[in-house]
């Protein structure tokens, strides 16, 4: 039987070397961090796989990136991001099974825009956002611009929101926000809480959910400036003054 068991094992090794499987197999992985000489303006995601992170300093001028390359076989692609009319794209594609986490560290106030199919996205001090990933968390904080995050299957957190409109859009997963200064804000989630911290202001509410118990501690104000509109299939809703 042991015989039998050792033939069988060696078959399967067979077909995996001829098959290819390396996903079996922990990843090997290489970092590398770079400070760039190019002016950078905005920022933004085009990737595949792996999480993103921009951190905003104040009096910083230049860019510099820290990306993290996990992969399976092969030798990963070297060029995956560049500066293109003083965008910094940060691609997600370093081959095939491979993924790449960004790390970057650059001036306060740059804009972010883009995707990534599946990975966390955490920006910290930046301008407007514009967002998307299909599977992942969106953690936003002192974000000076509009907000649109979305993510099919992830939370969404936002705190120090100032100086324009929020959408936060998730399928499954908890929305959590505080705005520093007054403004609309559409959120809505399929399946989690919807919970919103807001200044002193003029708001006029929409609220509905279909399960789940609802919590506003603000004066609604039918004649408000701003509109507070949130939905949930599946959970709480609380507004509640910042």
């Amino acid at each position: 039987m042991r015989r039998v068991l050792g033939i069988a094992g060696l078959v399967v090794a067979g077909v995996c070397v001829a098959s290819g499987c390396s996903r079996l197999l922990p990843p090997q992985s290489m970092s590398e961090t770079k400070t760039l000489d190019q002016s950078v303006t905005s920022i933004k995601l085009d990737g595949r796989s792996g999480d993103v992170t921009v951190r905003g300093q104040a009096g910083l001028t230049k860019v510099t990136v820290q990306r993290t390359i996990k992969y399976h076989d092969g030798t990963p692609k070297q060029d995956t991001y560049r500066v293109d009319g003083g965008v910094l794209v940060l691609s997600g594609d370093c081959g095939s099974n491979c993924d790449v986490a960004y790390d970057v560290t650059a001036p306060a106030g740059l804009p972010v825009s883009g995707e990534t199919s599946n990975g966390d996205v955490q920006l910290r001090n930046v301008g407007a956002v514009n967002v998307t990933t299909s599977s992942g968390e969106v953690d936003l904080a002192d974000v000076a611009g509009t907000v649109k995050a979305e993510t099919s299957n992830g939370e969404i957190t936002g705190r120090g929101l100032r100086g324009g409109s929020v959408q936060a859009t998730t399928s499954n997963g908890e929305i959590n926000l505080a705005l520093l200064e007054p403004g609309d804000v559409t959120a809505r989630s399929d399946n989690g809480d919807v919970k919103l911290a807001v200044p002193t202001g003029g708001y006029r509410l929409t609220t509905q959910n279909h399960n789940g118990h609802r919590k506003i501690g603000i004066a609604e104000d039918p004649n408000g400036k701003n509109t507070l509109d949130l939905s949930t299939d599946n959970g709480e809703i609380e507004v509640v003054p910042a």
